[in-house]
């Protein structure tokens, strides 16, 4: 397990209350339960980084970096099925269609 840095990080207790808050959010919306595990964990794993940033320091990059490196393993773990709303405009717009 990493330690926490309070200089980057913030206050791990503070980081903990804003994060357990985010993380009840989440868990109180409808969709909540028809996730996956792994959908669940990412979104977990991105609060976790989100209260990092409200609660240290919002510039430090890494914090940035790992909500992106959990967002791309969410979609990693997406239905391949469920059409994608940019790549199909960007298909529309190659194909001259409106």
């Amino acid at each position: 397990m990493a330690i926490q840095n309070e200089t980057t990080d913030g206050k791990f207790s503070d980081v903990a209350y804003v994060s357990q808050r985010l993380k009840g959010l989440f868990r109180d919306q409808d969709n909540w339960l028809s996730m996956t595990y792994s959908q669940r964990e990412v979104l977990e794993a991105i609060a976790i980084r989100l209260a990092r940033i409200l609660v240290g320091k919002e510039g430090f990059a890494d914090h940035w970096d790992e909500i992106t490196e959990a967002a791309v393993l969410g979609k990693n773990n997406s239905d391949p099925e469920m059409p994608r709303i940019v790549t199909d405009i960007a298909f529309s717009a190659q194909n001259g269609e409106q």
